[in-house]
């Protein structure tokens, strides 16, 4: 018989772990799995997304010049860097140097995206450096230069004063800018009641005046969104 010849080489061993499957193995696939797909998620969001995130972004969706670009600044700064702002005076400039007469429109898309800021900056830049410069605020909706002057609203004129026919001339309102060197505002000291008040042939007639006058006229706008301001004072800039 075949019992005499099958012997114990060596006795069987309870194991202590499992033999398959291996968690540590399938821990690293499972890692290295997640790390795909969470770029995956990133790329095809970054891709279908239409925000702007970069100022190339920007360019490549409106294929226009970049004019300057502003840091994101805190509510209580009361004027924007001056570094950044003549950078964009010397922008315009270049932009306009075949323009006899500068009237620039300052507007925003929506309301609170600092067009006001930008326009205030850019007026003392040309004051500063020594160009006959008038910022006009045409506002309708929620005027800002009075208030970043501190103009009295009671004894001020204000846009209409200016744009009505008179027999008796407005003189735009002086501020001191710095040592030596003043800006002309044309405030707007409260909201009109309509947008109509600001008519466009009235308005084209002050700006042709004040282009005369003046080496740059500055003109602050309510948002594209919300008023109609920058249709009326479009047709008239340069």
């Amino acid at each position: 018989t075949a019992t005499g010849l099958l012997n114990v080489i060596q006795p069987a061993s309870l194991p202590v772990r499992p033999s398959s499957p291996s968690s540590r193995f399938y821990a690293v696939v499972a890692f290295a799995l997640g790390l795909v797909a969470t770029f995956g998620v990133a790329v095809m969001y970054d891709l279908s997304s239409t925000r702007f995130r970069t100022v190339d972004d920007l360019q490549r969706a409106i294929d226009l010049p970049i004019l300057a670009e502003f840091p994101r600044v805190r509510s209580s700064q009361p004027r924007l860097p001056r570094e950044a702002t003549n950078y964009l005076r010397a922008s315009v400039l270049l932009a306009t140097e075949d323009v006899d007469d500068r009237v620039l429109l300052v507007t925003s898309a929506r309301r609170g995206q600092g067009a006001t800021s930008v326009a205030v900056a850019l007026a003392e830049s040309f004051a500063r450096s020594g160009s006959r410069a008038l910022l006009v605020d045409a506002d309708t909706t929620n005027p800002g230069v009075a208030r970043a002057y501190g103009l009295d609203l009671a004894s001020d004129p204000d846009l209409r004063a200016f744009v009505q026919p008179s027999d008796e001339p407005v003189d735009p309102v002086a501020v001191h800018v710095d040592a030596g060197h003043e800006l002309d505002i044309v405030p707007s000291v409260g909201m009109l009641s309509t947008t109509t008040d600001l008519s466009s042939a009235k308005l084209g007639a002050a700006l042709r005046r004040w282009a005369d006058r003046y080496d740059i006229v500055i003109v602050d706008s309510g948002s594209m969104i919300s008023s109609a301001d920058p249709l009326i004072v479009a047709p008239h800039c340069s």
